[in-house]
């Protein structure tokens, strides 16, 4: 079976074809390469429901303004994960990339897919979907399993 997404092109941005099924949940962890606090900066991953739509604003104009430096995104389904990608590219003008040009990230994972927007934003999604993040207190060992 072959689940078709719509397109993120339009004037309006339109919710993915997951969002009405209620499997459009990802976990967003943000990292800034121009962090300017006295303070260490911390990693936060979150949960964003794409058929919710403050959290797809937020994306949308992160993505639009190119406001993202490095970004993991992880997915409850495959579908989930698609629509991520789709975002990225026709949203964000983001592209595919070498995953060597990203290997220095704080939030590079081997085996992920690495895209880039303009000079600064690297992106990085998993190609395999983890339901086992979205479950309570399973955030905190993920954050483990990035390192410092």
């Amino acid at each position: 079976m072959t689940t078709t997404l719509p397109s993120f092109a339009a004037a309006a941005p339109r919710r993915p074809a997951v969002a009405a099924a209620g499997l459009s949940r990802i976990v967003i962890t943000e990292w800034s390469r121009t962090w300017q606090d006295d303070a260490p900066q911390p990693l936060a991953p979150r949960v964003l429901d794409l058929a919710e739509a403050r959290h797809l604003s937020y994306l949308t104009a992160m993505l639009v303004n190119g406001e993202f430096d490095d970004v993991c995104f992880e997915g409850e389904t495959p579908e989930a994960l698609a629509s991520v990608e789709r975002a990225l590219v026709e949203l964000g003008g983001a592209a595919r990339a070498d995953p060597i040009q990203a290997a220095a990230s704080r939030l590079f994972r081997p085996g992920y897919r690495v895209f880039t927007q303009g000079a600064t934003g690297r992106f990085f999604v998993s190609t395999t979907p983890r339901p086992e993040l979205f479950e309570r207190g399973a955030l905190r060992a993920y954050m483990a399993g990035f390192t410092p």
